[in-house]
């Protein structure tokens, strides 16, 4: 179960415009944290390599997408993105 403050830093997220479409389509049947960053516009993008050995999009990004179980991210839906900092508070 995750502390406290974490799971005050998940509920407290900033909604943010998706610039992907989620390479999951709905198929995830538990709760996804996908690494991500922010664009120059200000959305939301994945990196391209999201495989659980791969270090490097943590290191780059600015935080994480929740994608619930179930739901189909488009590019333009709005997603819940958590930044780094909340959760380092």
């Amino acid at each position: 179960m995750p502390s406290l403050a974490i799971r005050s830093a998940i509920n407290a997220h900033l909604a943010s415009r998706a610039a992907f479409r989620s390479p999951f389509s709905g198929r995830l049947k538990v709760t996804d944290f996908t690494p991500s960053r922010i664009n120059d516009q200000g959305g939301v993008e994945l990196f391209r390599n999201q495989g659980s050995g791969v270090v490097t999009s943590l290191c780059r990004g600015d935080g994480l997408v929740i994608n619930p179980p179930g739901l189909a991210i488009a590019r333009g839906d709005s997603v819940r993105f958590v930044p780094y900092a909340e959760l380092l508070t």
